[in-house]
């Protein structure tokens, strides 16, 4: 009786919803990342960014000099109708990226009369300029700081225009008005990003949708379009009014036998994923489970599988309010045995970019790795409270790469809670720290949030450690980590520019004498958005024949760091630049590729064992 009153609950919120939203055009800008060629597949219902109706129409530019920047991509006319008499737009923008970016909304009539919202912000979490400004007369009417973001990146804006004013609220309150001085005719609109100073990104990187009101104004509050705003955002919808993904399908965790499986909808659903080894699929593993309020995200293990085998998969949905949806066949690779070559991709640091986790993702999957090991840092801040980091970072810019490529993660300060980072993984042991094996290498994941205190001699993590690798008969051995054992960096260890630097964490090197007294191969960290290969390593020195290799690759998404200006003795290659590696292995040789976003190899390891 309970679960069918709540389910009531949950149908009645979703009519609600459908018709507040029958009598409003959204747009959604939001890039829609997906692989190239036959992997072309996004999962899912999806509603198309706009594109321009008439693409050979040109409006002139709001301001002469919007800041130094130029305009880097537009959208012109891309509304079903013209805006006739009053109307309300409502748009958010995210700036969650460390360089200028700019924004110009801009309405114009037949008569080539009309007015530009202007938005501005030198970086993330900084106050932005707002204006409204009048090119026909130069004249700024409306020009204020916005210094209050919610949730830091945040911009949520509500432009109301009637025949008497042009009002501006913002994050739900009224921010700025002017009186009209011209009568209302058919305004078109155009949108333009000034995003040059951020390469790779895209209008909808900044502007995540808008929506236009036309009729019943009076009604339309501002702050409880705020109010719908903030619950979508914080339950990482990437849509209001469709049933669809917000999360996934993403693989992890893939054995010789098994691979493990999660998804999140916006809406409750029975699932069916048909699976096997060739089309038609012939295996079905129902999936139904009495989630009765967000998040709704299923977890599953596919068990029986054949070692080093491709399958193929599709996931068959069905909302409580009867929407049906599929993943599209997709496919993945179990775990290779033991004695065969493997490549595996190494990324760390993906956090606030996902225009740049798409090119690292397309980069990837064109070399086919086995897997990937994520060295932390997954979000830049997707605690418990900031889940849209998740949904509408990183799983926009991955699941591309991961609805086929199984990832092996380690959580980063990014996810430090482990909240989000726990109900997205299953994984091994309490899913902090594990180990695993592939083809003839084991992996050890730790958590290096908690190394202050499990990181000493003695500590859970050291115990676990020096246990785990003393018992490992693995031919390779491998650490992967956040933090960093050794740096270069300017000034994460201590400012380089003006003192000395620890040349990496204290609290971290703690565990070196683990690594050399059970001849790790090499360790895997992030967390310096840069490429460092460092080593090898043994007793502090440089050791040809028995050091460690130290990897340090935070290139996939943050901002970018830099090098301390004078080189240190353990440095052997430094990059500034996002990234990504790729580690092929045999039984008896390593070989380590690093490569820029366009391809280009910048470093390459090679490592012998007898």
């Amino acid at each position: 009786m309970i679960y069918a009153f709540r389910i009531c609950i949950v149908l009645g919120w979703v009519f609600f919803q459908y018709d507040l939203h029958a009598q409003e055009e959204t747009y959604y800008f939001s890039p829609q990342y997906s692989l190239p060629g036959n992997a072309n597949n996004l999962p899912g219902n999806r509603v198309e960014p706009p594109q321009s109706r008439f693409q050979q129409f040109k409006l002139k530019e709001s301001t002469p000099d919007f800041h130094g920047l130029t305009s880097t991509e537009s959208i012109n006319q891309f509304l079903k109708d013209s805006l006739k008499g009053p109307f309300i737009l409502e748009f958010a923008i995210v700036h969650h990226f460390n360089k200028p970016a700019g924004l110009v909304l801009y309405f114009e009539d037949q008569k080539n009369h009309g007015f530009s919202f202007n938005y501005f912000s030198q970086k993330d979490n900084c106050p932005a300029e707002v204006s409204l400004y009048d090119p026909s007369t130069k004249r700024f009417d409306v020009q204020k700081m916005a210094s209050d973001t919610y949730q830091r990146y945040w911009h949520h804006f509500i432009l109301k225009v009637d025949e008497n004013s042009k009002t501006i609220f913002h994050n739900g309150t009224r921010f700025g008005e002017v009186k009209n001085n011209e009568s209302l005719e058919n305004y078109d609109l155009k949108v333009a990003a000034y995003l040059e100073k951020e390469p790779h990104s895209q209008l909808g990187n900044l502007l995540n949708y808008a929506t236009v009101y036309r009729k019943d104004l009076e009604h339309t509050q501002p702050n409880e379009l705020f109010e719908n705003f903030k619950n979508d955002l914080e339950n990482g919808f990437i849509y209001s009014n469709i049933f669809h993904f917000n999360a996934g399908p993403y693989l992890h965790f893939s054995t010789q036998s098994s691979i493990n499986l999660i998804w999140e909808t916006n809406l409750p659903s029975e699932a069916v994923i048909e699976y096997g080894e060739e089309l038609p699929l012939t295996n079905k593993l129902m999936v139904s489970r009495n989630l009765q309020e967000p998040p709704f995200i299923y977890e599953v293990v596919i068990n029986g599988l054949e070692p080093d085998e491709t399958y193929f998969y599709n996931l068959k949905l069905k909302s409580v309010d009867g929407n049906k949806m599929e993943s599209g066949v997709l496919s993945f690779k179990t775990a290779a045995k033991d004695e065969n070559p493997i490549l595996f991709g190494v990324i760390g640091d993906t956090e606030t970019r996902p225009h740049i986790n798409d090119k690292v993702a397309k980069k990837l999957w064109s070399e086919r790795p086995e897997f990937v090991l994520l060295l932390g840092d997954l979000t830049d801040g997707g605690m418990e409270d900031a889940k849209w980091q998740w949904n509408k970072e990183y799983f926009t810019g991955m699941t591309q790469l991961f609805s086929r490529i199984p990832v092996f993660p380690v959580p980063g300060n990014g996810e430090s809670d482990l909240y989000w980072y726990k109900k997205y993984h299953s994984l091994p042991g309490n899913e902090a720290y594990y180990t695993f094996q592939y083809g003839s290498a084991e992996f050890f994941m730790l958590n290096s949030n908690e190394r202050k205190a499990e990181f000493q001699s003695g500590g859970k993590q050291y115990q676990w450690l020096d246990s785990a690798l003393m018992n490992s008969r693995a031919k390779w051995k491998f650490v992967a980590l956040h933090h960093a054992p050794y740096s270069t960096d300017e000034n994460d260890y201590g400012d380089s520019y003006s003192g000395k630097s620890n040349l990496g964490d204290p609290h971290v090197k703690t565990l070196i004498p683990l690594f050399e007294k059970h001849y790790v191969d090499a360790v895997f960290f992030g967390h310096l958005h840069s490429y460092n290969r460092i080593g090898p390593i043994l007793n502090n020195q440089y050791d040809s024949q028995n050091g460690v290799w130290y990897i340090q690759a935070g290139g996939a998404g943050g901002n970018l760091e830099d090098f301390a200006p004078t080189r240190s003795w353990f440095s052997q290659k430094n990059y500034s630049g996002h990234h990504y590696c790729t580690v092929s292995l045999t039984e008896n040789e390593l070989v380590l590729k690093t490569y820029n976003l366009d391809g280009q190899l910048i470093d390459l390891l090679t490592i012998e064992k007898p």
